[in-house]
């Protein structure tokens, strides 16, 4: 005779919290889906892809496309032909900025000499490479840094403003862009800002590394070996009569601040320490042998 095995009925679950609306949906798909469905990143991936497409329009239709397929023009036309001038045995700097006072017509030249290292090699090459040599930079830096996706709308969000009409007009100022980027990723000397005057804030960032020293030597080692042209630059800026407007310098210091953003987002920047509005209150104790000092 089998025996009778006996069942007691299962106890009721305690009922818990009911599940938000947005944790309804999400909890039946994988991890890694729901996570970046999560509403704060959502709204960060909506923003940087909006913001992206905008960038690539500004970059791939309108001017740009046709500066870069074209002749040098804007800015770039300017140093590219001071570039083949002092090649040629002519001078740098237009005749009548060596004659007196001066205003800032078109065509004059307000670098230094020295950037004649950047404009030489330039000239020489494709415009092609005078643009997209500083967005490779700056592609291969934000790879290298991969920054929080909190930056990216920030970032995108200066190429379509600031960043765009430089474009358009073949402005330096996209090389030095390229070069804190180089900064941000690989610490490049900032030093080499010097180039372009105008940004020399950014100049100053990694004062104390060895590297900016370097970059710095580098620069007045080519200003004395250029001594005649640098003091005749010198005399070219106390000439100058009516400063370009202060839109010129501010959108170029707008454009320098999205490797800043970038860095500030990346591990290298958590590495060197944490931003102060980031760290803990807490004493930093030490401890030995169990005790705090």
């Amino acid at each position: 005779m089998g025996g009778l095995v006996a069942s007691t009925p299962d106890s009721d679950p305690i009922p818990g919290p009911a599940p938000r609306t947005g944790e309804a949906l999400t909890g039946r798909l994988p991890g890694w889906l729901a996570k970046e469905l999560a509403p704060g990143r959502l709204l960060l991936t909506f923003a940087s892809a909006l913001t992206g497409i905008l960038a690539a329009a500004t970059l791939a239709f309108g001017d740009t496309m046709n500066a870069i397929l074209g002749a040098p023009r804007g800015d770039w036309a300017i140093y590219h032909d001071a570039a083949l001038r002092w090649l040629s045995g002519a001078s740098y700097f237009l005749p009548g900025q060596l004659n007196g006072p001066y205003t800032t017509e078109p065509g004059v030249v307000l670098y230094p000499p020295v950037a004649l290292a950047l404009f030489v090699p330039m000239a020489l090459l494709p415009t092609a490479v005078w643009l997209l040599g500083p967005l490779a930079i700056s592609g291969l830096a934000l790879l290298k840094l991969r920054p929080a996706r909190w930056t990216w709308p920030i970032m995108f969000t200066l190429v379509v403003w600031p960043v765009g009409p430089e474009w358009h007009y073949e402005n330096p100022v996209v090389w030095t862009v390229a070069l804190l980027f180089g900064w941000a990723a690989w610490g490049w000397p900032t030093s080499l800002i010097w180039l372009q005057p105008s940004m020399w804030p950014f100049a100053l960032i990694g004062i104390r590394s060895r590297v900016w020293w370097l970059g710095l030597s580098v620069v007045v080692a080519l200003s004395l070996l250029l001594l005649p042209l640098s003091l005749s630059y010198v005399q070219v800026i106390r000439d100058l009569r009516g400063a370009p407007s202060i839109t010129y310098g501010y959108i170029g210091w707008l454009a320098c601040a999205m490797p800043l953003v970038a860095w500030l987002g990346s591990e290298r920047c958590k590495k060197r320490g944490r931003p102060v509005w980031r760290r803990s209150s807490r004493p930093n104790l030490r401890w030995r042998n169990g005790v705090g000092e």
